[in-house]
């Protein structure tokens, strides 16, 4: 089955013509029709949903632009198990028998098919039969001869008016660039395709009609002018056009802003391209990358991993510090890595990224705790601890300077953040009633465990501590923080000498120092991943006795590498893991520890916990938020 993918915006005859038009030429069981409707507000869709039952029709919910909304309609698309999809304008009309020609094109390995098009009012006037690149001048031009359009061969350039694209293109390569709005979308999804050994077939025996700038106002519109310059230099940019094209492509701009119509959108956009400032990106703060990872810096590059295999090319922009070491960074598809800055962290959050993000008009999305004060975008606040556990923060001048710190930050996000995520609902209610954040601008993103499958495990730690025997020692993952309740896992030990606790994380001989020495508790200290999964993998049980928890992900951890957790039934752990884990039921009572009655009966499968819980689906609440929240900066002149 093929899936047509239309956008409309407040046309919804020129929509319906292009409907009815696909309809008369192939049944709904070889072509189903996807309409996207860009949040036009002006009754367009109750009106196309009259045009048949098996007219989908999509709201995209906000007006981000022809990219944005054509990755709604192939996000469907493919949801349904589509072949291939056809991205056509919605000022067109096909002929009878088009489809064909083009699907027998695309079976042929990596390919994408175009058909011939033709001036809707003229039909003998070819628009487009094929598509050529030229390098030296940084354009893409349509074949317009009679001659060359009837020759079927393999093109440079696909017209985005009409294109058949496979579905594994999208898999493999990406959705479409969203940061380009409108205008040359088309050249640079046909750069990336050649890029990842694509071809583009033109096939002449297929044909369709168009309604030339029907849909944005004409090829000489002050959007075509703005974005056609604007975007035409970023395609020149990311694919390596010479200098010589940049000078080229200037002057002629220049030129025409001085001689043509809409002379000051033209230079608009050239300003904009130099300045960075494509449509819909959100810079994302790089802050976490480099740092030892915890909860926390592992959130974060987990995220973007999955979020990565999600956006549409374009849509976000990683930026980090010069110094940053490559390996620190984890390989994207889809994400730009950006260098900028070489100021230590904190000043580098608060000066270089604010700045880069005001020159590109984006916003900012932060997700370990901090943001720019001046700029807090959206942000991810995983607790608020250091307002409900200030006594504690308060006994030392470092924990005191930690709080001013993150206070200030926490007012930043309740007074200027466009949108708080957080992960869990326990987290949610704390950040709502401590900040008197309103609950509906709260986001509950959640945590996931499918980081732990692509660490290799070391088991360097154990042979370092024979007493450590496989499947009979407990783990702890905890640090000096009070909250973390090391003072009842010291007590427990007590209780059971004969039970060997295995305590990581911290520097071990603070940690020792600050409890009672106890024989049958052995401190690691700071762990790599590696050690942390050979740790989890031959443990007997993770025991998680903490008082107050974010989320509280160690348990999850374990819980994926099939081990039991035992965890306190407090905060949002019960709200977590349900019934999957078993639970310390008076963690505050340190005189009364007792880990016996923890290590008998079994749990139910945490299967269910473990499918709920994933950085997949962390990374599409964040984008639907994201989608719905961001709105699009469009060219005024």
């Amino acid at each position: 089955m093929v899936s047509a993918v239309l956008v409309n915006y407040r046309q919804p005859a020129l929509t319906e013509q292009a409907v009815r038009s696909l309809r008369r030429a192939a049944a709904p069981a070889l072509l189903k029709v996807i309409v996207v409707d860009n949040c036009s507000g002006d009754g367009s869709v109750e009106r196309l949903r009259q045009c048949g039952e098996d007219i989908v029709v999509l709201e995209a919910g906000s007006n981000r632009g022809f990219s944005a909304g054509c990755n709604v309609g192939i996000r469907h698309a493919l949801s349904c198990g589509s072949e291939a999809i056809l991205l056509i304008n919605n000022d067109t009309e096909v002929e009878a028998g088009f489809l064909a020609p083009l699907l027998e094109a695309i079976r042929r390995e990596r390919t994408i098919s175009v058909p011939r098009i033709t001036f809707a009012d003229d039909p003998s006037r070819i628009w487009y039969g094929g598509g050529r690149v030229d390098m030296a001048r940084g354009g893409f031009y349509h074949e317009t001869d009679a001659g060359m359009a009837d020759a079927p061969r393999d093109v440079a350039f696909a017209s985005g008016c009409c294109m058949l694209v496979p579905a594994s293109f999208f898999a493999e390569c990406g959705l479409m660039d969203e940061s380009y709005f409108l205008y040359y979308e088309d050249a640079e999804l046909c750069m990336r395709a050649h890029s990842h050994g694509y071809r583009i077939r033109y096939v002449p025996t297929s044909s369709v009609r168009h309604k030339i700038g029907a849909s944005t106002g004409g090829e000489t519109s002050p959007l075509a002018a703005y974005y056609g310059t604007r975007n035409r230099l970023e395609v020149m940019r990311r694919y390596g056009f010479p200098t010589r094209a940049f000078a080229f492509v200037l002057a002629s701009r220049v030129v025409k802003a001085v001689l043509r119509p809409h002379g000051l959108a033209r230079l608009k956009g050239m300003l904009d391209f130099f300045l960075g400032r494509m449509s819909n990106v959100v810079v994302v703060n790089g802050v976490f990358a480099g740092r030892r990872a915890s909860g926390l810096e592992r959130f974060a590059a987990e995220t973007l991993r999955a979020l990565d295999e999600i956006a549409a090319p374009g849509r976000f922009r990683l930026l980090v510090p010069r110094y940053v070491k490559s390996e620190s960074i984890p390989q994207f598809r889809n994400i730009e890595v950006v260098r900028r800055g070489i100021l230590p962290r904190m000043l580098w959050e608060q000066w270089t990224l604010p700045l880069h993000a005001r020159r590109m008009n984006a916003e900012t999305l932060s997700l370990t705790n901090t943001v720019p004060v001046f700029r807090p975008g959206f942000a991810c606040l995983h607790d608020v601890f250091y307002v409900t556990h200030a006594d504690e923060f308060g006994k030392s001048l470092k924990g005191r300077m930690a709080m001013c710190m993150h206070r200030v930050h926490y007012r930043a996000i309740a007074r200027g953040g466009k949108a708080v995520f957080t992960v869990s609902e326990y987290s949610r209610r704390q950040v709502a009633e401590v900040l008197r954040v309103p609950a509906d601008r709260i986001v509950v993103l959640g945590n996931g465990w499918e980081h732990i499958p692509r660490i290799v495990p070391d088991d360097i730690v154990l042979r370092r501590h024979p007493e450590l025997v496989r499947g009979k020692y407990l783990l702890v993952l905890g640090n000096l923080s009070p909250y973390k309740n090391l003072a009842w896992v010291m007590a427990a030990a007590r209780k059971r000498p004969e039970i060997v606790w295995a305590v990581a994380g911290g520097k071990p001989r603070s940690v020792a120092c600050a409890q009672e020495p106890q024989k049958n508790v052995v401190f690691l200290g700071y762990v790599s991943d590696g050690e942390m999964k050979a740790l989890m993998e031959n443990c007997r049980a993770l025991v998680h006795p903490s008082l107050d928890e974010g989320f509280g992900i160690p348990p999850l951890e374990a819980l994926s590498l099939g081990r039991p957790s035992i965890v306190a039934r407090l905060s949002c752990l019960p709200e977590v893991y349900g019934d999957a884990v078993r639970y310390i039921e008076h963690p505050a009572d340190v005189d009364n520890a007792d880990i016996s009655e923890c290590l008998v009966g079994a749990p139910r499968p945490p299967d269910k916990i473990l499918s709920i819980h994933t950085w997949k689906r962390v990374a599409m609440k964040l984008n639907e938020a994201l989608n719905a929240s961001v709105s699009c900066a469009h060219a005024d002149d």
